[in-house]
């Protein structure tokens, strides 16, 4: 209308996921890629933006602010557009934000329906809107999961209504898979009928997760964390999921204990779990190699966080590896952290820096993980001085 923006004013407003998350929520006026995985995203983004001009305004956002970055990149740098911008922290910190605002001023939300989140939860819940729909019998649903026919595993959008019928599988094919790995004898129970020996029992043993099957093979974890898990349950429990856990923290150690030179950036300190393992990896190395390491240089771990009570909490785990290392006093002195008096790290403004058995570790409180990250890549990191990593 006369006096109003004209339609080349008005962003484009490109939704980063995947049509598996978009199907069930996004903003309004978004326009989703649908693509299936994210390494279709820069045909699609070629094909729709050809007639675009190089100035338009551009809004991207994606779940936690990674692929919209990514994306950033490849529009300003291979696309030659002038006026990108994303959503910091994407959805996942669009809705910490807009807990607190609901609250005091009782704003409507502009994210509609479910936040496709990669953990235990699948999905977060924003509004009742129910956007996708069900893969079975059409109904419109925000649910999302796997199929549970472990040869198929599609991600799909399946209704409460379907799902107990069809056991959580997408189709009857699969459904009776399930149905026939479920009451098909396993080779052991065939072995013991055979041999008529049911006092011997040669069966290996059965491992209900992945998780489970890791811990059988991997070395014991720890003592220290173990009480990073139980004081995370217990200061910050809507959070207690995110936790690494014992099979990947192992991974990340392991990892870490085979790189060059032990030298790691994490995104997203949390309550210091994963940062203990890196930690624990690096120090690995830093013996392997008889070199101190530093923020210049040799095993060092560099962290970032922007919540102000994960990181206190993350920063007396690590001070207590410093101090006592990974095994029972240490253990025993985090678990004073969840008694009375338990006293945490004192507010880090902005970092903190410890060391562990030749490793240095330090902890960095950010408002932009990623914005930080690309300041340490463009070499514009002055605070602290020099830049940590040379990408």
């Amino acid at each position: 209308g006369e006096g109003g923006e004209s339609l080349n004013d008005m962003p484009v407003i490109l939704d980063c996921r995947n049509d598996y998350e978009t199907d069930v929520g996004r903003f309004e006026g978004a326009e989703p890629l649908g693509t299936e995985n994210f390494r279709d995203s820069w045909d699609v983004l070629k094909d729709r933006l050809k007639d675009t001009p190089k100035d338009a305004p551009i809004m991207t956002y994606c779940t936690g602010g990674i692929r919209c970055v990514k994306v950033g990149a490849y529009l300003t740098q291979e696309l030659g557009f002038k006026n990108v911008s994303r959503l910091a922290g994407g959805i996942i910190a669009y809705d910490r934000a807009l807990i607190d605002k609901i609250e005091k001023e009782g704003d409507e939300p502009m994210f509609k329906g479910t936040n496709f989140v990669f953990d235990g939860r699948v999905g977060r819940r924003i509004t009742d809107d129910e956007l996708g729909e069900c893969i079975t019998c059409g109904a419109k649903s925000s649910f999302v999961s796997n199929c549970a026919n472990a040869n198929c595993h599609k991600r799909m959008v399946q209704c409460e209504k379907c799902r107990e019928p069809f056991l959580g599988t997408c189709s009857d094919a699969c459904k009776n898979r399930v149905v026939f790995q479920r009451e098909r004898p396993s080779e052991g129970e065939e072995r013991e009928s055979a041999t008529g020996s049911p006092d011997v029992d040669e069966r290996p043993p059965k491992y209900e997760t992945l998780d489970d099957y890791s811990a059988g093979h991997s070395s014991p974890t720890p003592s220290l964390y173990r009480e990073i898990e139980a004081n995370t349950a217990h200061r910050m429990p809507t959070g207690a999921h995110m936790v690494s856990g014992s099979a990947q923290g192992r991974l990340l150690t392991q990892l870490t204990s085979q790189s060059r030179e032990g030298r790691v950036l994490e995104l997203g300190t949390f309550t210091g779990y994963a940062t203990a393992c890196f930690l624990e990896g690096s120090a690995n190395v830093a013996s392997a190699i008889d070199r101190k390491g530093s923020r210049s240089g040799g095993p060092y771990v560099l962290t970032l966080e922007r919540d102000a009570r994960a990181m206190e909490l993350a920063a007396s785990h690590i001070e207590i590896m410093s101090k006592l290392g990974v095994g029972e006093a240490a253990a025993e002195e985090a678990c004073k952290l969840r008694g009375e008096g338990g006293e945490l790290e004192e507010a880090i403004e902005e970092s903190a820096t410890f060391n562990f058995n030749g490793a240095e570790c330090e902890l960095l409180r950010v408002t932009d993980a990623l914005a930080t990250v690309e300041e340490i890549a463009r070499g514009e990191a002055t605070d602290p001085p020099g830049p940590p990593f040379n990408f």
